[in-house]
């Protein structure tokens, strides 16, 4: 699965969604990926596709990733590779 802001969220659900349907993912790409679900949603979906297949690429200069709030519930899943350059 791959997508970028908005489709990174969705990349996200159809790894979730592909894998409890019995589909094996082989690996997720997200690119300025929002938050999409809370801890136990992150630990469900990586369940399918495990913490070393979803590669999530943040750009230092991107506000996406930053929404929705932490602080209303909401945190990434996956490691994070960041992009520090233009």
């Amino acid at each position: 699965m791959v997508g970028h802001s908005l489709g990174g969220a969705l990349a996200a659900i159809a790894t979730a969604s592909f894998g409890a349907s019995g589909v094996k993912i082989a690996a997720t790409y997200t690119y300025g990926e929002p938050r999409n679900g809370n801890t136990a949603y992150g630990n469900y979906l990586l369940g399918f596709v495990g913490v070393n297949n979803y590669y999530r690429v943040t750009h230092n200069n991107d506000g996406v990733p930053s929404i929705p709030p932490s602080a209303i519930g909401y945190y990434h899943h996956g490691n994070e590779f960041w992009q520090k350059a233009a």
